[in-house]
């Protein structure tokens, strides 16, 4: 972890392919606790981490309920199967909370879906946006078939019947450009879907919010609460979709998912079957 200025030699190469049209606002701390809801949490915000989800570990404070860590950019920053989250200073929200369930591990089952459901709700609470959004099965949060947010969800440590479980959120807001090109797949932004700046320190507390709301619920009430909701946001549903599970590769239509969470998939004899992780694609 390491900590820069904005007057540094490092923050200005940093900043050097951003085109900013409005001021940049880094992200405050006080401002952020100031604007929560939710009190029981341990917040820390950073210039700079190799990965906030590594990040969050290291300040983990057992007596509060939520750890958060967040960041202005990630050197090492990951999504699922270890695949680089392009993380562009002062542009997003990079952010992990450390979130103790007296859970088993296998009741925990459908949490990145519900972690999606709460990011979909807190946008649509602080965005003019003319689009439902959808989650994608099991973490992407979409917008016009564009990859606006996503999660990643990590095991810390467990016992019999309890399990602290690090939840990575990243969260396209300001950024308009990737002169790298290093995003691989179809992205888009807050800026770049409503053609507005954000202050993301106003996103952050809302979006803190939320999940801490969400989580709650889904440590009380299970994945089964959250199924209605989820069948308004299902972005894969009764659509043609590509999969790829365990070295696996298969064909189908999207049938939704089952009460563990676990992705439903009509195949060309018209069985169904259930898939408990994978990557999908929508089929043109």
């Amino acid at each position: 972890m390491k900590k820069i200025s904005l007057n540094s030699m490092k923050a200005s190469k940093l900043l050097s392919d951003l085109e900013f049209h409005e001021p940049l606002i880094l992200l405050d701390k006080s401002k952020i606790k100031k604007i929560l809801n939710t009190k029981s949490m341990k917040l820390e915000v950073y210039k700079e981490v190799d990965s906030t989800n590594d990040q969050v570990k290291k300040i983990y404070d057992p007596k509060k309920k939520i750890t958060v860590c967040l960041a202005e950019t990630q050197t090492q920053g990951r999504g699922r199967f270890q695949r680089h989250w392009h993380s562009p200073f002062a542009q997003n929200i990079y952010i992990s909370l450390l979130y103790p369930f007296d859970k088993n591990i296998s009741e925990l089952a459908g949490l990145s879906l519900v972690v999606g459901l709460a990011i979909c709700t807190m946008l649509e609470s602080c965005c003019e946006l003319a689009k439902p959004l959808l989650v994608k099965w099991p973490n992407d949060v979409m917008y016009e078939g564009q990859k606006l947010a996503g999660s990643l969800i990590e095991v810390q440590a467990q016992t019999h019947d309890a399990c602290q479980v690090i939840i990575g959120i990243g969260l396209n807001v300001n950024m308009q450009l990737d002169p790298s090109k290093k995003i691989k797949q179809a992205w888009t932004s807050l800026k770049e879907c409503t053609n507005q700046f954000y202050d993301r320190n106003i996103l952050t507390a809302s979006l803190l919010d939320h999940v801490a709301e969400y989580l709650d619920r889904f440590s009380q009430l299970g994945l089964k609460f959250f199924l209605n909701e989820w069948r308004t946001r299902d972005h894969l549903f009764n659509k043609p979709i590509h999969l790829k599970s365990h070295h696996k590769e298969l064909r189908g239509i999207g049938q939704g998912i089952s009460e563990y969470g676990h992705l439903l998939i009509k195949l060309n004899d018209n069985s169904i079957r259930a898939f408990s992780a994978g990557d999908t694609t929508l089929l043109k």
